[in-house]
């Protein structure tokens, strides 16, 4: 073009993702809390506990949407799964030449009752597979989606003379019920897949199966 140039600043700036979003879905059968936790880090258990915090006795249940969440801090999936378990133990961390070391849940759960989803997908790894597999071994929740990613190892990189390096893996997760996480992640109760195309359109038919358990159940 032959137009005159125009010189601008443009600001970097970093995009703050809040890690977890919440939002109340409205139905006949009683309100819907659904809880997004899009990773876990320093304010997801607070954030998850304010959410349940906001429940009011008309909900009629929750969803915890876990999808494309890649992980975090192990110890945010002990805290969340001990906000909706009694009792019971999240998961068993098994190493080399150690004996396993079992997470409990803290006893004193916020929401051990209400009934619970949680979605997942193949984007969900790590914490989330724990926080899924534990909820899933105690059938305190329906879990729906795709299968996990299945990254259930701690992998520790050794760096070695000359540059190169080698990934030793350390340990491996295992659900409650001996489920190895690193195997083949977390299977679904209802394994419902959700498109490209369905994203763009915001279908969504992994929330409307989850809505579907949450509102059927209600007598």
């Amino acid at each position: 073009g032959s137009g005159p140039l125009v010189q601008k600043t443009v600001a970097r700036e970093s995009i703050h993702i809040p890690s977890v979003e919440t939002k109340v879905i409205p139905h006949a059968k009683g309100d819907i809390m659904m809880i997004t936790v899009n990773q876990f880090g320093d304010d997801t258990v607070d954030g998850v506990r304010t959410a349940l915090e906001n429940i009011t006795p008309k909900t009629t249940g929750i969803i915890l949407d876990l999808r494309f969440n890649g992980g975090g801090y192990l110890e945010g999936a002990v805290d969340i799964v001990s906000m909706f378990l009694e009792s019971g133990k999240v998961v068993t961390v098994e190493r080399r030449n150690t004996p396993p070391e079992s997470h409990l849940v803290s006893g004193h759960p916020l929401e051990p009752v209400r009934p619970l989803v949680v979605l997942v997908n193949g984007g969900s790894a790590s914490a989330s597979e724990i926080t899924a597999g534990a909820l899933q071994d105690y059938e305190r929740a329906t879990i729906i989606g795709t299968q996990t990613f299945g990254k259930g190892t701690v992998q520790e990189v050794l760096e070695l003379p000359g540059g190169s390096n080698l990934r030793l893996t350390v340990a491996r997760w295992l659900t409650p019920d001996g489920h190895d996480l690193g195997k083949k992640g977390v299977t679904p109760n209802i394994i419902i897949d959700r498109t490209v195309e369905q994203m763009k359109d915001g279908i969504d038919p992994q929330l409307d199966a989850a809505i579907n358990v949450l509102t059927d159940k209600k007598k």
